[in-house]
């Protein structure tokens, strides 16, 4: 090989080299302008999207600050009902008919405009509410399931539901039942079975229609709340 084919040679692959790191540069260099573009999009979109997380957020909170203030004041206003006349009342309003509260406090929850629940038993009583965390109240053992929506804000169950009809859905009223026993209270379950949650609770003497009978039990609705009560706890007062 003489000298001037080893210098065109040389020559061929210095001119490749070349034209390969001018393809990489030009590459890179395209890179770097749609990233920077597509960042800028990112970056834009991305305040406006905290924002819209931030109001929801406070709007959320605003109306916790409000249920803890209104189950403040309500829960104060039964102590007082109860030290004055040794019982509770068997529904709010009457906190407010008797001069226990004045007009600014609400019974309904001022996110969903359903009515907190409330249930009086012997000697003490069911208040609750939900927040946006979590369920809060007194005795909230005995407050009704909840759900937890895609946006991760907790909701009152279907079936739990302080809102519900009180007819069941497609059921018509079969009868009228008493709840019977030596005992303080009697569960109402959430479905026709003793492992199902327990959504409130009855007290014998109490009456209600039912709707259905399944497997011994009987479909009741009970402060407003639909459930199921066991065959043996109850007694037929008309059909």
């Amino acid at each position: 090989m003489n000298e001037k084919t080893l210098n065109i040679k040389v020559r061929n692959i210095h001119d490749v080299i070349i034209a390969v790191l001018t393809v990489v540069i030009i590459i890179l260099l395209l890179f770097i302008v749609l990233s920077k573009n597509s960042g800028t999009n990112y970056q834009s979109d991305a305040p406006d999207q905290q924002l819209a997380d931030a109001k929801k957020r406070n709007a959320e909170l605003e109306f916790d600050r409000i249920r803890m203030q209104d189950i403040t004041n309500i829960t104060l206003a039964l102590q007082e009902f109860y030290f004055q006349k040794s019982s509770l009342p068997g529904k709010l309003t009457l906190l407010r008919d008797e001069g226990f509260l004045d007009d600014k406090t609400s019974f309904n929850d001022p996110e969903t405009k359903d009515p907190y629940l409330y249930q009086d038993r012997t000697n003490d009583f069911v208040l609750c509410a939900w927040l946006s965390d979590a369920i809060k109240g007194v005795n909230i053992a005995d407050c009704p399931a909840v759900r937890v929506s895609a946006s991760g804000t907790p909701k009152p169950s279907p079936s739990a539901s302080p809102a519900a009809s009180s007819i069941p859905t497609g059921n018509s009223a079969m009868g009228i039942l008493q709840i019977i026993g030596s005992v303080a209270s009697v569960n109402v379950r959430q479905q026709p079975t003793t492992g199902s949650a327990i959504v409130t609770k009855v007290k014998p003497g109490d009456t209600f229609q039912f709707f259905a009978l399944q497997d011994d039990w009987y479909q009741i609705v009970a402060q407003g709340i639909e459930g199921w009560v066991f065959k043996n706890y109850t007694k037929i007062t008309s059909q």
